[in-house]
């Protein structure tokens, strides 16, 4: 990739995250499901003139995707979203279907005029690169799985944290408590979750930078 597509990689990835923080400070002001009618009629305003005014025909299908997956599935969300933190929400929103969430990237990918890419997915985001590759394997000349698992092939038993799963899945799910116990402990925290084996100059610096 060009330093201008990695640029916009990066650059999708930080507004994709950046607006669930919007969202939960812009549900502080209005309903949920106002604040959805008001999110896309902006986006309509913006596509207009791009897309042209639709046709009779069209119009069925997107009174249909508009009720359900607009106005019932994003007023849903947002009503949730008022509930709890945005991370936790972030997540839980990444949990949905993989194989349709594959379809984002693969269309950014194309949109770059890119015909095959190699493929990093850490974490949640291990899923979605897998579910990319196993649809599209012959658009994909590499796959790097990081830090991942995935549902039916241990992932049950790693989030199961009573019965021996990994604790940290609960820890930060546990709301408000877990910042405030990490608070001022960042490095302690971080620190864990580094190997032992590591180079001591570059771990220091890399828990420093992300303990601020």
């Amino acid at each position: 990739m060009s330093p201008l597509q990695t640029a916009c990689a990066v650059l999708v990835s930080l507004f994709w995250g950046l607006q669930f923080v919007v969202i939960k400070i812009g549900l502080a002001a209005f309903l949920p499901l106002f604040f959805v009618a008001l999110r896309f009629a902006a986006v309509a305003a913006i596509l207009l003139p791009f897309v042209g005014r639709p046709t009779r025909r069209e119009l069925g299908p997107m009174i249909v995707i508009s009720a359900f997956f607009g106005g019932l599935n994003f007023a849903l969300f947002f009503a949730g979203l008022g509930q709890g933190l945005a991370s936790v929400l972030a997540v839980a929103n990444q949990l949905s279907d993989k194989k349709t969430i594959a379809r984002c990237p693969r269309d950014f990918v194309k949109a770059l005029g890119l015909s095959r890419v190699a493929l990093v997915g850490h974490d949640l985001g291990g899923h979605v690169a897998y579910a990319y590759a196993a649809q599209w394997p012959q658009e994909v000349s590499h796959l790097v799985f990081i830090e991942s698992s995935l549902p039916s092939f241990g992932q049950e038993e790693a989030m199961d944290v009573s019965r021996g799963g990994s604790w940290h899945f609960g820890f930060n799910m546990a709301g408000d408590i877990s910042e405030d116990l990490v608070r001022g402990r960042e490095y302690l925290f971080v620190d864990h979750w580094l190997p032992e084996e590591r180079p001591v100059e570059t771990a220091d610096a890399m828990l420093k930078f992300l303990a601020g």
